[in-house]
């Protein structure tokens, strides 16, 4: 059951009038599309009754202390963002990350995970691990260095913009 609110939020209704699908905290998230003026003297768009730039795309929603938080999107709906990105990049979102371990050795970690799939001694047996796991995904594989930075990435799936040649 979606939690009550004032005005155009009460009762998991989209501020469009629709039904939310997306809920944070127990509250229903809507989508609005907003103009906005610059304030430039002569700018044309904004002199227009009822115009402006944009439209631009909020998020909008409620805190689990009632305070109201929008977030700008972008210029592009987020479901039509979403769909528009997985014609362009059909490699998964998925990461497998190479990274050292505090106690020492070497973690294999999936992106954004805190636990590590697999420990290994030695660096090269945790890359080779990684790059198993990450061909087997189609995801791409990051290799950090000792002090935690980048060193290498690789992506073992169908490259949106293969190099020609």
């Amino acid at each position: 059951m979606l939690k009550g609110g004032k005005g155009k939020h009460r009762g998991g209704k989209a501020a469009d009038g629709g039904k939310s699908s997306e809920i944070i905290d127990g509250y229903a998230v809507s989508y609005v599309p907003r103009m906005t003026r610059c304030g430039k003297p002569n700018c044309k768009k904004c002199q227009t009754p009822g115009g402006g730039h944009g439209p631009y795309w909020y998020k909008i929603y409620r805190t689990q202390t009632g305070k109201v938080v929008t977030k700008y999107c972008g210029k592009v709906k987020p479901d039509q963002k979403t769909e528009a990105r997985e014609e362009v990049n059909p490699v998964s979102k998925e990461t497998t990350h190479v990274v050292p371990n505090p106690s020492g050795g070497w973690d294999v970690k999936k992106g954004g995970s805190k636990k590590a799939t697999q420990h290994f001694d030695i660096k090269k047996d945790a890359v080779d691990r990684a790059r198993q796991i990450s061909k087997n995904k189609n995801s791409e594989l990051i290799i950090h260095t000792k002090n935690g930075r980048i060193a290498q990435k690789d992506s073992h799936g169908k490259d949106p913009f293969p190099p020609k040649g």
